[in-house]
């Protein structure tokens, strides 16, 4: 693949993304759903498709599948604070409260270790 084409990918993935945070911010989930399925299977690596994926299932209230994507970002040791806090919703919609509680005490931890890093 050549820079152009690279160049263009990452066009289409952002035009992409925008399009499906368009979608969450105007109430329309459903439609968010094929272009983070589509940016995750671009790249699995991506924490931040991911997320957003995430994000979108418990939009819709498919807290089970959102958890699954979740976990494998922090078995890869790729979870950010945002992964926490959503993997925390996700528990709690799923009634596991004691894991959400676990989630949400490592998002503060997580969250507060990078604000300490930033302002230094």
């Amino acid at each position: 693949m050549n820079e152009t084409t690279a160049a263009l990918q990452h066009e289409h993935c952002d035009l992409l993304r925008m399009l499906g945070y368009a979608y969450l911010q105007n109430g329309q989930p459903e439609r968010a759903l094929p272009l983070f399925r589509l940016l995750h299977a671009i790249d699995a690596k991506d924490v931040h498709a991911a997320e957003s994926l995430a994000c979108t299932l418990l939009h819709l209230q498919r807290a089970d599948q959102a958890v699954a994507i979740l976990d494998r970002l922090v078995r890869d040791e790729t979870a950010t604070p945002l992964t926490w806090l959503l993997r925390g919703q996700a528990l709690v919609l799923l009634g596991r409260m004691p894991e959400a509680a676990r989630s949400m005490r490592v998002f503060v931890a997580v969250r507060n270790r990078q604000d300490f890093w930033r302002a230094h």
